[in-house]
């Protein structure tokens, strides 16, 4: 099987299962979730979504599904992301980000997820399509990122 039909099958299969007590805990309804897989060599995701709605505040979540074992677990201090936001005019803002690992769960399969608030009740300075750049200090067993953007 070719790499990217495996990832393909994976997400489409695999991953919602994995990832809905995760998913159902961290979301309600209206929210707009973005999943992706690093792709080979790379730590950076790309993820855009909409804050249109001037009359709704917005929370911004990340989620994420470590695949590593108890004595792993022990040598991993967290994970660190770097944000990269452009507005929809093209102002751009950087910070970063750390998830400290108590912020990760036991996972009944053998591994372990996160879900960690980043912004809450964002009244954004400007309405529309925001665009967010994402480079992850990858971790072993970490295979992507995902958000979570639900309008209040």
């Amino acid at each position: 099987m070719i790499p990217s039909f495996k990832r393909l099958l994976l997400t489409l299969l695999v991953l919602p299962l994995l990832l809905l007590p995760l998913l159902s805990s961290c979301s309600r309804a209206g929210s707009q979730i973005v999943y992706h897989f690093f792709d080979e060599g790379s730590n950076v995701l790309g993820y855009q979504f909409d804050m249109t709605d001037s009359s709704r505040t917005y929370d911004i979540s990340f989620y994420s599904r470590i695949d590593v074992s108890m004595s792993a677990l022990d040598t991993l201090k967290g994970v660190e992301l770097e944000i990269l936001l452009t507005s929809p005019s093209g102002r751009l803002a950087y910070e970063t980000v750390a998830i400290p690992r108590s912020d990760f769960d036991p996972e009944g399969t053998g591994g372990y997820q996160f879900c960690k608030e980043y912004r809450k009740g964002i009244v954004p300075s400007e309405y529309g399509r925001w665009n967010m750049q994402v480079r992850v200090s990858k971790v072993k067993g970490m295979e992507g990122l995902g958000i979570i953007v639900q309008a209040n």
